[in-house]
């Protein structure tokens, strides 16, 4: 993991990046992202979110990088609501 870590995580960003192809995603997406999240930006998600043909973003307030452990209740709602949506 911290090989992994070490090659994928750099000062600008990760090494990694489909974002330029979250546009081609046609199908209904939800982002799910802890607004105390300390590791990943809350604007990388705003991004893919606004990228997404089909996107839908819940920010969770005081909740960080594990939001299924932090605030399940809230993101099994969310997950839900949004699969009674589609």
């Amino acid at each position: 993991m911290r090989r992994w870590q070490r090659h994928e995580f750099r000062h600008d960003g990760l090494r990694t990046d489909f974002s330029s192809q979250l546009t081609d995603l046609a199908i209904p997406t939800l982002l799910i992202h802890g607004e105390a999240d300390p590791l990943l930006p809350l604007s990388w998600s705003i991004d893919a979110s606004d990228s997404l043909p089909a996107g839908d973003l819940l920010r969770l307030p005081g909740v960080g990088h594990w939001p299924p452990r932090e605030d399940s209740t809230a993101v099994f709602d969310a997950i839900s609501a949004f699969l009674s949506e589609g």
